[in-house]
């Protein structure tokens, strides 16, 4: 006997909740380690987000992300979804605020407690020596001095 599988949207829509204060869509139903909704949609693995494109406005093009108006990883609202290349992501994450720089990000080698140090240590001693002490480079000194790194230590 074979079984008769839902169609895509019908699965699809029995995954999310949706939020009446925010128009977002929820995804309830499995989500990876980076924050985003999984569905399968035709045999392959996707992103929820990226599947409720497919699904309810179209195909996406290649080189193109999905991107959240709502910056709710786990919305799946399709008016809340629009299409943009890699840089328009970065520059909306960097225009939002939600970019990880200074301190909260994850390759930093500097404490909050170094940063200080070193803005206390400008003018007395090189910046070559600075960078030395710490083990970073001089244009990392140059960038905290002109407050281009860690501008929110102060």
């Amino acid at each position: 006997m074979m079984r008769k599988t839902k169609n895509p949207i019908d699965r699809f829509n029995a995954k999310f909740t949706p939020v009446t204060e925010t128009g977002c869509w929820l995804w309830e139903a499995g989500v990876k380690s980076n924050g985003y909704g999984q569905f399968t949609l035709l045999g392959k693995e996707e992103r929820a987000h990226r599947a409720s494109y497919k699904l309810f406005i179209g195909d996406i093009p290649e080189g193109q992300q999905v991107l959240h108006k709502c910056d709710n990883p786990l919305c799946v609202n399709p008016n809340h979804l629009f299409l943009g290349s890699v840089q328009d992501n970065m520059q909306d994450k960097v225009g939002k605020n939600r970019h990880r720089h200074g301190l909260n990000h994850p390759c930093t080698t500097l404490s909050e407690k170094d940063v200080l140090t070193i803005k206390s240590l400008l003018g007395d001693i090189s910046q070559r020596a600075i960078a030395a002490m710490f083990k970073v480079s001089e244009s990392t000194i140059s960038d905290i001095k002109h407050g281009k790194r860690y501008a929110e230590v102060y």
